[in-house]
């Protein structure tokens, strides 16, 4: 009898002391406030070039990707102030491109026109969902597929004198072709850069 009140108390010591010793870990049981992953902002910290799209009195802030090999400015790039770059191996080829809508007054209002923007090719099965810091502003950093294709996305909603622009850097390739540019796509990205 005696060596069973042994182990009972032995148990109930081991246990008060696992308890104790969880409970004042720092960070237990307190919430997760981790910054997000936070982005270069240095579009020509990569190759030292960079593909801009110039402040204009209708969207007064410049914006800059990284301008990496092989990557060149597609047609609807030409002309317009327009921001996109398309990249060709053999028969394979992914496009990114800025897009931007009307700014609005709130950021909830500039956050929720960016969720249907990146619905608008279909419905698309996030596979990825992020907050991410760039440039100071915290963005969604957002993987999808739709059909054979995936679509990468950085949305963020940039105020500038009282009014948020809703800005959405978009990718879009085919699945099978992930593997040759998705590397170059991250690096875009996280070389993204805004100013006013």
């Amino acid at each position: 009898m005696r060596y069973d009140l042994r182990r009972e108390i032995l148990g109930a010591t081991i246990s008060g002391t696992l308890i104790l010793t969880a409970c004042s870990q720092p960070g237990a049981n307190a919430p997760n406030t981790a910054q997000p992953p936070t982005y270069s902002c240095q579009a020509q910290a990569a190759t030292g070039e960079a593909y801009t799209h110039a402040q204009t009195p209708a969207e007064p802030f410049t914006v800059s990707i990284p301008k990496l090999p092989d990557w060149k400015p597609a047609a609807t790039a030409r002309t317009d102030n327009k921001l996109s770059v398309v990249k060709t191996i053999g028969i394979s080829r992914s496009l990114t491109m800025l897009m931007s809508l009307d700014p609005t007054s709130t950021s909830q209002q500039a956050t929720e026109q960016l969720k249907d923007l990146t619905k608008i090719v279909g419905p698309v099965k996030i596979t990825r969902d992020e907050t991410v810091e760039i440039c100071g502003v915290r963005a969604a950093r957002l993987i999808g597929t739709a059909g054979a294709r995936q679509y990468d996305y950085l949305n963020l909603a940039y105020q500038v004198g009282g009014k948020y622009y809703p800005l959405q850097l978009r990718n879009q390739m085919s699945t099978s072709d992930v593997p040759l540019f998705s590397a170059d796509v991250e690096l875009m990205f996280q070389g993204f850069q805004i100013s006013p």
